[in-house]
C-alpha cells in the first residue's frame, strides 16, 4: 500500500480523474503544489483549464507553452518551495502539428499535410484525437526530461474514458480498411467496374477535390505509420506502466459515489494500475454539538451577550443545525463506507472536508495539504 506522499515522490506521472463537479482540479492543483514544495520539479497539466485554477496558481491565464508559477506567488501565500511549479493547457491541434513536422518524411510533405483541409478537420475534430493528443502531450513532457512530474487533470469521467482509450482507437483508424482504399485509389490500384461506381459515386457525394484530398493526406502519412504506431504504443504502455499512478477523485454525493465505483472498476478492467481515492467535501462528524444539551447552549448564549428573551430561540435553531450537519455526516459516513467496500486496487483512502470558501490561491491549495497527507477525518 503506497500513502499519496509516497506516490508524489515515486511517480512520474499521476493521472487525477472524476466526475464534474467533485473538485478534481483543485485537488490536481493541491498535488502539485506538494510535489514542488518538496522539491520536485513538476508540470501540472490540464485539459479542460477552469479559470480558478490559473488563478489558484498566481498566473493570469492557463497557456499551451509551459509557464512557470512566479517566485512572487509563493512569497504572497507565505510558501517557500524547494522545487518548481509550472503550468499548461493542453492545446490538441498545436500536438497534432507537432507530432506531423516530426514525423514526416521532409519539410515539404509536413506542410503539404499541415495545409490539406481534410487534415485541418481530422485534427480539430475526429474522434479520439484530441484525446490522444492530450496523452502525446504528456508524453512529451516526459521524453523531454524537463520535470521530474507531472500531475494531469482529466476530463470528466465519461470523457475521461474516451481519453484513457485513445490510443488503440486513433491506432485503429489509421489501420482501418476505407485509409488502405484511399492509399490504393490514389495510386490507382483500385480497379474493376464496382471500383469506379464507387468513385463516381463518392465524387458526387463529396466533390471530386475533396475525394482527392483525401487520398492525397493517406498517401502523405503512409511513410508516416510507421512510427506513429510505435508512438502511439509507447505512450499507451506508459500510461499503464508502473511510473503512472491514478488519483481518483469524488465527494460523498450519492451520484458522484456510483461513478467513481464505475470508473474505479473500468480503469481495473482497462489495465491501469491503482491508487489513491480522495473524497473531497467531506461532513466532519461533530457528535458532541449534537448532543449539548439545549439549557447549557442557552446558558453559552447568555453569557456571550445574547438576551435572555432571544437565547432560547436561538438555542433551539442551533441545536437543530447541529442536528441537520449530524445527518449530513452520517450519510457521508455511509457513503464512505460503501466507496470502501466497493472500489478494488486502491492504497490510501483520503478524506478532505468542505471549505468555507473556494480556493483561489497558493495559499489556500495548501491549506488541502495536512488532509490530503496527514490528518485523519472523525
Amino acid at each position: 500500500m503506497e500513502a499519496l506522499s509516497h506516490v508524489l515522490e515515486h511517480r512520474r506521472v499521476i493521472v487525477c480523474l472524476g466526475s464534474g463537479g467533485v473538485g478534481k482540479t483543485t485537488i490536481a492543483a493541491s498535488l502539485a503544489l506538494r510535489a514542488a514544495l518538496d522539491g520536485r520539479r513538476v508540470l501540472c497539466l490540464t485539459i479542460d483549464p477552469a479559470k480558478r485554477l490559473a488563478t489558484s496558481l498566481g498566473l493570469g491565464r492557463m497557456r499551451a507553452q509551459d509557464q512557470q508559477v512566479p517566485p512572487e506567488a509563493f512569497a504572497r501565500a507565505g510558501l517557500e518551495p524547494r522545487g518548481e511549479l509550472w503550468a499548461a493547457v493542453v492545446d490538441a491541434k498545436a500536438t497534432f502539428d507537432d507530432l506531423v513536422r516530426r514525423l514526416a518524411a521532409d519539410e515539404a510533405t509536413a506542410e503539404r499535410i499541415l495545409h490539406n483541409r481534410i487534415y485541418r478537420y481530422v485534427s480539430a475534430a475526429m474522434p479520439g484525437v484530441q484525446e490522444y493528443m492530450s496523452l502525446e502531450r504528456l508524453f512529451s513532457a516526459l521524453e523531454a526530461g524537463r520535470f521530474d512530474l507531472v500531475v494531469l487533470d482529466t476530463p470528466p469521467t465519461s470523457n475521461a474514458l474516451e481519453f484513457l482509450g485513445s490510443p488503440r482507437r486513433v491506432m485503429g483508424a489509421f489501420e482501418s480498411p476505407a485509409f488502405g482504399w484511399l492509399l490504393a485509389l490514389k495510386r490507382g490500384t483500385l480497379l474493376g467496374r464496382g471500383a469506379s461506381f464507387v468513385m463516381r459515386y463518392l465524387a458526387r457525394l463529396t466533390g471530386t477535390a475533396l475525394l482527392e484530398q483525401m487520398s492525397e493526406l493517406a498517401l502523405d502519412f503512409e511513410p508516416m505509420l510507421g512510427p506513429v504506431r510505435e508512438r502511439v504504443m509507447a505512450v499507451d504502455s506508459t500510461l499503464r506502466g508502473n511510473r503512472v499512478a491514478s488519483v481518483l477523485v469524488t465527494s460523498p454525493d450519492p451520484l458522484a459515489v456510483d461513478e467513481a465505483i464505475f470508473l474505479n472498476h473500468r480503469l481495473v478492467g482497462m489495465g491501469l494500475r491503482g491508487g489513491v481515492l480522495v473524497v473531497n467535501r467531506v461532513h466532519p462528524i461533530r457528535r458532541e454539538a449534537a448532543a449539548l444539551p439545549l439549557g447549557a447552549l442557552r446558558v453559552t448564549l447568555e453569557r456571550s451577550g445574547v438576551p435572555q428573551a432571544r437565547s432560547s430561540a436561538l438555542a433551539s435553531a442551533l441545536r437543530r443545525s447541529a442536528h441537520e450537519e449530524q445527518a449530513l455526516a452520517e450519510g457521508d459516513r455511509l457513503a464512505i463506507e460503501q466507496l470502501r467496500r466497493s472500489t478494488v486496487d486502491i492504497w490510501s483512502v483520503r478524506l478532505v472536508p468542505g471549505l468555507d470558501r473556494d480556493v483561489y490561491d497558493l495559499a489556500q491549495l495548501a491549506a488541502l495539504h495536512p488532509w490530503l497527507f496527514e490528518k485523519e477525518m472523525r
